[in-house]
């Protein structure tokens, strides 16, 4: 089955780019003090977030689990405006750094999308009837940087959202830490990271990997050849990290991953490694490309540092909530940009619901975003 070069004959009113966990997915460290978790006792794997508000708010949400962060809350009322954005035109992609078993995982719970790519833009698939299916070209496009692509290009892979257990049946065994090729240049700069020191999380990553800076220094194993002026390796003081530390670690790890053809972006704290040609903005890129749509019709929905480039690139963005201070820092530069007024599930509320009223505001006045 191959991924049309155009989704569909139809034209789309915008383009949605959106980012997952602190955008449309929330945790529990993020929330504000006047958020609570309380059990939904009449539905299984839910729970309502109550906003002390007079009167008070509550928000029943679906759980979602990960690896690493505890369970996230994704809100029905979400999920409801992400269907009603596509009934009235927009094309929506979602967009994430999540390794492959966190998505596989996830997907029955998310909304019903145009698209998905996971791993930073390292994986893509398309809405297909009752099925997702994966992006064979956009894979073949990294295999020179990660090796071959876990999935068969047979049946292109075909992910029923249906069925109970979402790992199709041509997966590589999600268990195992073992690349098909070590010597690709996304695993052979893994290898030497690790060798130096670096802590890394390659678990169920096939096209990057994540390196825990803060960890790596406050162990104090790390090996790295930098410059004298370089603090990247400088052991933490009583195991504190600072930003210092951070971006001198992040400039020494660039340098090495870069003349592999290699990209990093900053994640929550740690940093991301992905072929050069991946990344959010280049596979937005691409989708893009093959929904109709101009860079003015494409809008960003993010909250953390790895995401600015995509908001950069769209012709807008919306903020539900802000993960890094360099992100408050970036909004200062663009005072286009829509920062929620709200916290937590409602803050992505308030965003899906802004960009639903551009559109109806579109239609009401006949107005086509191609030619505005």
């Amino acid at each position: 089955m191959e991924v049309p070069r155009k989704q569909n004959a139809r034209k789309y009113a915008l383009a949605l780019f959106s980012d997952l966990d602190g955008t449309l997915i929330h945790y529990e460290d993020q929330l504000s003090d006047g958020i609570r978790i309380e059990p939904d006792d009449g539905v299984s794997g839910r729970v309502n977030l109550v906003y002390d508000t007079l009167p008070k708010t509550i928000v029943p949400c679906r759980v979602l689990p990960t690896l690493t962060k505890g369970c996230g809350y994704l809100s029905e009322r979400v999920v409801e405006l992400v269907d009603t954005l596509r009934v009235h035109g927009v094309f929506v992609a979602l967009l994430t750094g999540a390794r492959s078993s966190t998505l596989y995982r996830r997907l029955p719970l998310l909304p019903v999308v145009d698209a998905i790519a996971w791993e930073n833009g390292g994986r893509l698939m398309w809405r297909a009837d009752t099925a997702y299916v994966e992006d064979v070209t956009w894979a073949r496009r990294l295999e020179p940087w990660t090796g071959p692509h876990p999935w068969c290009a047979a049946d292109e892979c075909v992910v029923p959202r249906e069925q109970d257990s979402p790992y199709p049946s041509t997966a590589v065994d999600g268990s195992s830490d073992e690349h098909p090729d070590p010597v690709a240049p996304l695993w052979q700069a893994a290898s030497e990271l690790a060798t130096a020191g670096w802590m890394l999380d390659t678990r169920e990553y096939y096209t990057a990997f994540r390196v825990d800076i803060a960890s790596s220094l406050r162990s104090r194993n790390v090996q790295w050849e930098r410059p004298a002026s370089s603090t990247a390796a400088t052991s933490a003081v009583n195991g504190v990290v600072t930003e210092q530390h951070m971006q001198a670690a992040t400039a020494d790890i660039r340098a090495r991953v870069t003349p592999l053809g290699l990209q990093t972006a900053s994640n929550l704290g740690k940093l991301d490694v992905f072929p050069g040609c991946s990344g959010k903005r280049n596979v937005a890129e691409y989708i893009l490309a093959r929904t109709g749509c101009t860079r003015d019709q494409a809008v960003a929905m993010i909250d953390d540092d790895n995401d600015i480039e995509l908001a950069e690139w769209c012709g807008s963005a919306y903020l539900p909530s802000v993960s890094h201070e360099h992100v408050r820092a970036v909004i200062q530069e663009h005072p286009e940009w829509k920062l929620s007024t709200f916290s937590g599930p409602l803050a992505t509320e308030e965003a899906l619901t802004a960009v639903l009223e551009r559109v109806k505001q579109s239609d009401a006045f006949g107005i086509s975003e191609v030619h505005r």
